[in-house]
């Protein structure tokens, strides 16, 4: 996502709410109907559930939110985290030399969730540009796409 003028990255301030660590690669996973999952979609990752097991490592999600259902591979499927993530931020501290860094700090990439219209459920990478506090971060998003695969 860049600005009006496409030259920078769009910025952004969040709630701590609004943030999570990047989740760890899931490998070997098996999906199964009806389980909760996230999709990767338009350059972030969608809320949705396994509404169909299409065969060859192919599933149908349907996404709530938007009432859509869409056809995924296996490789865009993860593990759905959020209501976890949501109820206990993972927010610990962590070795980084002699000194222990919060996992929330200037520069570690993290997901941002939003609450505007079309983008509820939805999970975008960005990295901590600067903490506003302890509950407020300014975030910079890697990038998102527009319907047509365009940057934003």
């Amino acid at each position: 996502m860049e600005d009006e003028e496409g030259t920078k990255r769009l910025r952004e301030s969040l709630n701590l709410h609004q943030l999570r660590p990047i989740p760890p690669p899931d490998t070997n996973l098996e999906f199964k109907f009806g389980q909760e999952v996230d999709a990767f979609h338009h350059d972030g990752w969608w809320e949705g559930h396994i509404a169909e097991e299409l065969g060859n490592g192919r599933f149908a999600v349907f996404f709530r939110v938007s009432k859509e259902q869409i056809n995924f591979s296996k490789e865009d499927l993860r593990e759905n985290e959020l209501e976890e993530t949501l109820l206990t931020p993972n927010v610990k501290p962590v070795e980084t030399g002699a000194e222990k860094k919060e996992e929330f700090s200037v520069g570690a990439l993290v997901e941002v969730s939003s609450d505007d219209d079309g983008f509820r459920g939805a999970w975008f990478s960005a990295t901590i540009v600067e903490a506003r506090g302890k509950e407020k971060f300014l975030v910079e998003y890697h990038s998102l796409l527009a319907d047509d695969g365009s940057s934003l």
